[in-house]
């Protein structure tokens, strides 16, 4: 999450200021490093990064209350001990935002060229294409995007209980539901551009097959008539 908390109302803006610095504070008891806007990265969390004297740290880089708390959702799930199973079992699948988008997209892509050529062949034999081979570059971008869409939910629904139990008011905590649904969305995106590419690939794949067969057909039989 990496745009700026920029809001007309001041009492948001400060109240902001107050709740990270809260958190910041918070973070530096687990052990967690804060890193503010600075690097690539601004808005993740890095869990055991290593340092430059061998050893390992945590470190959180936010640009607002309601990201640091989002963040603290992510380090809650990766290492406390009391963070719910559904969270702490996607969290281990989850390889972090950019490296599992691009999974998911090059799956769902994968997929429907896989299922493309299924389909072709099964239709030389004579046979249908089954109503999960239909489904499937669907389903394949929804299970591997799933870590992924449920950590980032479970870190915001965590990051929001952190918030409330901090003090903060219900103006605040709407602007930040507000704007964590919006950057889920982004999210969820990303399955549904993978589905669209999966099918997109899958009838290239099936042109294409269906094209190199017939081709195939067309010069076996103009060889066997010249026998």
């Amino acid at each position: 999450m990496v745009e700026t908390i920029a809001n007309k109302d001041k009492d948001i803006e400060k109240e902001d200021k107050i709740i990270h610095n809260v958190l910041k504070s918070e973070a530096s008891k687990k052990g967690i490093q804060s890193a503010g806007i600075a690097g690539v990265f601004r808005g993740a969390y890095h869990g055991n990064i290593k340092t430059k004297q061998g050893g390992e740290e945590n470190v959180i880089n936010s640009h607002s209350g309601y990201d640091m708390a989002h963040e603290l959702g992510h380090y809650h799930y990766r290492n406390e001990k009391d963070a719910g199973k559904v969270g702490k079992a996607a969290h281990k699948l989850y390889i972090g935002s950019a490296p599992h988008a691009y999974l998911t997209l090059t799956s769902g892509i994968t997929d429907g060229i896989v299922s493309g050529i299924r389909k072709a062949n099964k239709e030389e034999k004579g046979k249908k294409e089954s109503k999960l081979s239909k489904l499937s570059p669907a389903l394949t971008s929804l299970l591997v995007s799933s870590p992924m869409l449920t950590s980032e939910a479970a870190a915001s629904i965590h990051g929001l209980k952190e918030l409330k139990k901090q003090g903060a008011s219900q103006k605040y905590l709407d602007y930040a539901k507000k704007d964590l649904a919006k950057a889920w969305g982004s999210y969820a995106k990303i399955p549904i551009l993978s589905t669209l590419g999966g099918y997109g690939a899958k009838a290239a794949a099936y042109g294409i097959t269906k094209g190199i067969k017939k081709l195939k057909k067309k010069r076996k039989e103009k060889k066997e008539n010249k026998e």
